[in-house]
């Protein structure tokens, strides 16, 4: 096979496009004499750190259909590769089961041996990273600033697009948090009916709605706490600097602990998972990780809490 194009594709949403950049970058490094790009219908920033040309779904041939894995052009030898988890339903996961990043490296190690490529075994290796050099980080870091001193937590409370969570927009449970911690600033992603003075919201941060994934991240790296349903905000968190870092908390609210990006994995960041959909019980969790001092410095599996 001859190849001289290979573009990814995703006809899914944000996350789906972050969390499989770390198999894309080394394609990329493998083949320097292959023209990339990236087709997505997201904003075209999430992922341009890649350095692939950018291109619309509408853009590439009808028959580069969301489940299909591959699909190559001989004339032109362009390989369309599906970057979208989903495709490999039937093989690696079933309906209704969503992504975790040990789950993303079983899949997208056919993918390297289709390109007679080296594989590494360990999954974290292959863990996305963000050269937030390539992003405006300013009111990012305008807003960092502002709240100097303060322990940070991330709340990615928007809506998910997967049905990998039944957790609603978490406004009760941000409140009564909020209010146990005035110490503590909370940056919230999707806004509420909430005006106390320890909350910001992202959209006021940013003044926008989309374009903003790798600066949210940029900001979560000061968290203490980042909260989510592994919504995009909360997935462009999911990197190996964050991942790698012991003293970071993340809580995930999904239906089951392996549809959490870091279900079935073991990480040096502390990772917990709950199924509940109650805001009372969700405030009770939270307020125990942030009372929580006695977190190991060892790698150890996402903990299930309720």
């Amino acid at each position: 096979m001859i190849i001289n194009n290979i573009i990814f594709y995703s006809h899914e949403k944000n996350g789906d496009c972050f969390v499989n950049k770390g198999y894309v970058a080394e394609i990329i490094k493998h083949f320097p004499d292959v023209n990339f790009s990236y087709v997505h219908d997201h904003h075209s920033s999430i992922i341009a750190d890649l350095g692939c040309r950018f291109l619309r779904t509408n853009q590439i041939p009808v028959e580069v259909d969301k489940n299909k894995k591959c699909v190559y052009h001989e004339d032109s030898g362009t390989l369309f590769m599906n970057t979208w988890i989903g495709a490999w339903i039937g093989t690696f996961l079933v309906h209704g089961q969503h992504a975790n990043y040990p789950l993303i490296h079983r899949a997208w190690s056919e993918y390297l041996k289709i390109l007679d490529m080296p594989i590494k075994d360990d999954f974290f290796e292959y863990v996305p990273t963000i050269d937030y050099s390539q992003y405006d980080l300013t009111q990012a870091e305008q807003y960092l600033e502002k709240v100097a001193g303060k322990p940070l937590v991330l709340v990615c409370n928007g809506v998910q697009q997967s049905g990998q969570s039944s957790m609603g927009n978490m406004e009760k449970a941000i409140g009564i948090v909020a209010q146990k911690f005035p110490d503590h600033e909370f940056l919230v992603a999707y806004k509420l009916n909430l005006n106390l003075p320890n909350i910001t919201y992202t959209d006021d941060v940013f003044k926008a709605n989309e374009g903003n994934m790798n600066q949210i991240s940029y900001i979560a790296r000061q968290a203490k706490l980042i909260v989510g349903k592994n919504s995009g905000p909360f997935t462009f968190c999911h990197t190996k600097e964050m991942l790698d870092n012991p003293n970071k908390i993340f809580l995930s609210f999904n239906h089951r602990l392996t549809d959490s990006l870091t279900g079935d994995g073991q990480y040096f960041a502390n990772t917990f998972f709950s199924s509940t959909v109650n805001n009372d019980v969700a405030a009770e969790i939270i307020e125990f990780l942030l009372n929580k001092t006695d977190f190991s410095k060892d790698k150890k599996p996402m903990i299930h809490v309720e």
